[in-house]
């Protein structure tokens, strides 16, 4: 009698997608931002047949994890909402953005195409390291 249950071919188990693109980020962790997430957008959608709007919002939260390592600041989930964001920085002060505050600190700020396939997705670009 055997315990062993046979694979079923073609059917490779799914690997989180969050996992994978903070894989993909990780290895790209010294190129500009937006040249990273790009690439792990495509790869996600490729590779892991992934639509582009879940490729982009895993790889977008994979990089935000990536990019607080070793941080104390934080997003307030529970004062966050549509229309503000409610960071707790490093002293435990809360700072509310409104969206029209986020605009005009943009302002003046070149903004890059983080997924070049649909071209909606934009960032801030920052000098790396």
């Amino acid at each position: 009698m055997s315990n062993v249950a046979p694979i079923r071919p073609g059917a490779a188990p799914q690997l989180d997608p969050h996992n994978v693109a903070i894989g993909r980020l990780w290895r790209h962790r010294d190129w500009h931002r937006a040249e990273a997430l790009d690439d792990c957008i495509d790869y996600l959608c490729e590779a892991h047949e992934m639509t582009e709007r879940t490729a982009e919002n895993a790889a977008l939260q994979a990089l935000a994890e990536l990019e607080t390592i070793n941080r104390r600041e934080t997003i307030d989930l529970a004062a966050t909402t549509s229309h503000a964001v409610v960071i707790t920085n490093a002293a435990g002060q809360r700072i509310a953005l409104t969206v029209s505050d986020l605009r005009e600190l943009l302002k003046g700020h070149d903004l890059q195409v983080g997924n070049t396939v649909g071209g909606t997705l934009l960032m801030l670009e920052r000098p790396t390291h």
